[in-house]
């Protein structure tokens, strides 16, 4: 009956192992910069800055907002001047070269800008954005938002 018992935990704790093996260390650097995006998705419909900022790299620099401060910056407005931002994210095409990633994200955005609802692209029509990742002691972080077309068209 003793070794019945012992085998119960050493079963289980073999388990778990294997659960977070496989969820948390052999998971594709794709699945983690998912993960990235859906954290700011999150971040940004509960106008979260701080969970935002910490998405982004301090090397930041990029077409929108020239480095991380500014980024935030008209992230913050924006938070300041809308309500019930709502994002869908229809697509993510991402390609992995060792510790930097281009990614394009199609997604369209709901919600109201100054008791408005957004109009024209922001009313829900997919827009489409482009995203540089670098990983950084061990995490994706990104390091330029910009549109797809000039990303292609980086040497």
């Amino acid at each position: 009956m003793k070794r019945v018992l012992i085998s119960v935990p050493v079963l289980l704790t073999i388990i778990l192992s294997l659960y977070v093996l496989f969820h948390f260390v052999f998971i594709r650097d794709e699945m983690r910069i998912q993960r990235q995006i859906e954290k700011g998705r999150i971040a940004i419909e509960k106008e979260n800055l701080f969970g935002l900022a910490g998405l982004i790299s301090d090397k930041y620099r990029g077409s929108v907002g020239a480095e991380k401060s500014e980024l935030l910056g008209y992230v913050h407005q924006l938070f300041q001047m809308s309500d019930n931002i709502k994002i869908r994210i229809h697509s993510i095409e991402i390609h992995v070269d060792n510790a930097e990633a281009e990614v394009v994200v199609q997604f369209s955005m709901t919600g109201t800008l100054d008791g408005n609802d957004f109009s024209g692209v922001w009313s829900g029509d997919a827009e489409q954005i482009g995203l540089r990742f670098v990983k950084e002691n061990g995490a994706w972080q990104v390091v330029e938002v910009t549109e797809p077309a000039r990303m292609r068209s980086r040497p």
